[in-house]
């Protein structure tokens, strides 16, 4: 048991540090007030800790031992020396952290609920009639059954919500009224809810297994036959989500670009059907074909970057009022690759206030740097570079990438220092943790030819360029594959 006890002791303030990281700002200002509030907490120290890694550690430095023991000595009162930071004071520090990751937990239910209302309304409605609320009730069936009808998306929490009035108004009239003819009509709909949730849920599970987790839902576990010939019933084949499930899965399945189409054209023409978020993750998926496609060598960039046109043009990009760095990364890389720079420098400076202050300038001369690499402008394209600090893995790699091409660029003749700064770029991209095999492999495999390309532009290689260029071609997956194809074929004209 004892081993145990000390293996949470360990873990705790990494996984609470990782957990607060994740929070946004304004999360954490709840949390604040959450933990603030003695209904939820009355150990004193955990307002103290909660304030102190928001204002010190929380998306700002690792907590190692020497912020362990500022924090310390900040919450418990005391001037601890890393000498006096022992066992005992550790295991301290570490169960107050453990109490609020649960805290912080506790918050996120809480959270959760609010937004879920098919499962407050459930946990509410039991209560009630525990409590033999029959008049409460009745207000609340009356007041959440005009708010459905007013609702224009017929999206899975609509159903669920649904549902859940049913079954409750239905137990309703079992307990109160025993009205045989409202409870068959009653038990009609509620099947039929039941029916839309079983779909819409069904339909989710296979557009993540074919779009997120690559695997083919033709498992025995999953009849895709089966899902198929249910959503061209009449009852699920007029809902929107259902139909735009079942296109994601024939696309990602099929491979096929009508499914492409289709889906583009059936999203454009029922956009007020779908709440933002959907729309979002709609385009994400059509953004997300693309990508694979050309990472497999199919050229798709030009539908990649109307998509973003769109996704902009339709404020779609935003996230609860703001612009993630990842998307704003992405449709500046998209427009520079397809030569489409006013447009890049037109969305950087329209969206870089909205950029986390403290990585906003990094993040605005990596984007100055993508659109002067891809304007073959290198050495500008270098300079900015050098202003970029560290900013998270994506940007981190992406920043690497783009200063060796620089290299491969701008070099007259072969320099064993430019190869050194490819070779520790390799192992960097290979040992990087956070990408996964997949990931690992596409960089490992664009480094390779890289490197090679590199050696033969200066006549220091044992490889033909024939050589190279056939492995190319037989490799599946490649970070940048057209571009390693545009160099093969500069070579070919030396």
């Amino acid at each position: 048991m004892q081993k145990n006890t000390n293996q949470t002791h360990k873990t705790s303030h990494v996984l609470c540090i990782n957990l607060l990281n994740a929070f946004t700002s304004a999360e954490l200002e709840k949390l604040q007030k959450f933990v603030a509030s003695p209904y939820h907490n009355t150990d004193k120290y955990q307002k103290l800790l909660l304030d102190f890694l928001i204002k010190k550690i929380v998306n700002k430095v690792d907590f190692d031992d020497e912020h362990q023991i500022n924090t310390y000595n900040k919450i418990f009162s005391k001037k601890l020396t890393p000498k006096s930071y022992l066992l005992k004071e550790k295991r301290r520090l570490f169960e107050k952290m453990n109490k609020l990751m649960r805290l912080a937990e506790k918050f996120l239910v809480f959270e959760s609920l609010v937004d879920n209302q098919s499962v407050y309304y459930d946990f509410l409605f039991t209560k009630l009639k525990e409590k033999d609320q029959k008049k409460l009730l009745l207000r609340h069936f009356k007041k959440i059954q005009n708010e459905i009808e007013q609702r224009e998306v017929k999206n899975l929490p609509y159903y669920e919500l649904k549902y859940c009035l049913q079954f409750h108004h239905l137990q309703f009239l079992n307990v109160y009224t025993e009205s045989f003819e409202q409870m068959q009509t009653g038990l009609a709909q509620l099947s039929y809810y039941a029916d839309m949730v079983f779909m819409l849920r069904k339909t989710d599970i296979f557009r993540a297994m074919v779009h997120s987790y690559k695997l083919n839902p033709n498992d025995e576990y999953f009849n895709m036959e089966l899902i198929t010939k249910l959503a061209r019933q009449k009852k699920y084949e007029d809902n929107p989500y259902i139909k735009a499930n079942m296109l994601v899965i024939k696309l990602f399945r099929t491979k096929n670009d009508e499914y492409y189409n289709l889906l583009l054209d059936f999203i454009e023409k029922q956009q007020s059907a779908f709440l933002k978020t959907e729309m979002n993750n709609l385009y994400t998926f059509l953004s997300n074909y693309c990508i694979e496609q050309n990472n497999s060598g199919v050229n798709m960039l030009h539908e990649l970057f109307s998509l973003n046109q769109i996704a902009e043009k339709n404020k779609i990009i935003f996230e609860n009022g703001e612009v993630s760095i990842r998307t704003l990364k992405h449709i500046i890389g998209v427009a520079c690759k397809t030569a489409h720079f006013n447009w890049a420098q037109f969305a950087l400076d329209k969206y870089k206030s909205l950029v986390e202050k403290n990585i906003r300038n990094s993040v605005y001369n990596f984007n100055l740097c993508a659109i002067a690499y891809y304007k073959k402008e290198y050495e500008k394209a270098l300079s900015y570079a050098i202003k970029v600090n560290e900013i998270n893995l994506d940007y981190d790699k992406n920043c690497k990438i783009m200063i060796l091409k620089c290299h491969y660029e701008l070099d007259e003749e072969y320099d064993e220092r430019t190869l050194r700064i490819f070779r520790s770029a390799e192992k960097y991209l290979k040992t990087m943790k956070l990408l996964n095999r997949r990931q690992k492999k596409m960089y490992a495999n664009f480094m390779n030819i890289f490197i090679n390309l590199y050696k033969i532009k200066h006549r220091a290689g044992r490889l033909t360029l024939a050589t190279i260029e056939k492995r190319l071609q037989n490799q599946t997956i490649n970070s940048d594959k057209h571009w390693l194809l545009s160099k093969i074929e500069e070579l070919k004209k030396i």
